[in-house]
């Protein structure tokens, strides 16, 4: 069965702490740290990620924002909960969607419409154990998102045996010796 997690944007903004701290100063930074985040879920999961925002404009618009990790901004006037209970009836056979929200009303909302629902404390629950257990999580950089955030663990280990290996072979005779 395919799986997607559909996020209610600015809901899980206001709510994780990270991010409302940052949207205190600038929200377009905690929109972007928000999709690095989801990314970095998308990139330990697999599970593709939606991520939906109150509109701004005529049309709505949509577009895969880094690995895995969709964005929508809605049709102005339209609201990012109207679009996710639309988007559980249209899509939900066949498919498991998780809603990311605090927001109960959309949580019952969705639930009734036969989607999972997971509250944001959840989530940012999730993410913490999830690198905990990797334990290569060390937060981006400012602004930058590493590439190997976006692999799975089985392939980031291959990918440092492989660099190992060619660093043994790359190292000259007296850095052997040394060693």
């Amino acid at each position: 069965m395919k799986e997607i997690l559909l996020v209610d944007g600015y809901n899980v903004i206001y709510q994780f702490e990270e991010l409302k701290n940052l949207a205190s100063t600038d929200l377009a930074h905690a929109r972007e740290r928000l999709l690095e985040l989801l990314s970095r879920y998308h990139g330990l999961t697999g599970i593709p990620v939606l991520v939906v925002f109150d509109g701004r404009g005529d049309e709505a618009l949509q577009e895969e924002h880094l690995p895995g990790v969709n964005v929508c901004f809605t049709r102005a006037g339209e609201t990012a909960d109207a679009y996710i209970e639309r988007y559980v009836v249209l899509h939900g056979k066949g498919r498991k969607i998780t809603v990311i929200t605090s927001d109960l009303a959309e949580q019952k909302a969705t639930f009734w419409r036969g989607a999972l629902r997971m509250p944001v404390r959840e989530l940012e629950q999730q993410l913490r154990e999830m690198y905990r257990q990797e334990k290569s999580f060390s937060p981006p950089l400012e602004g930058s998102l590493p590439l190997e955030s976006c692999l799975d663990p089985v392939t980031r280990r291959k990918l440092a045996e492989m660099r190992r290996e060619e660093e043994g072979e790359n190292s000259s005779s007296c850095d052997k010796k040394r060693r």
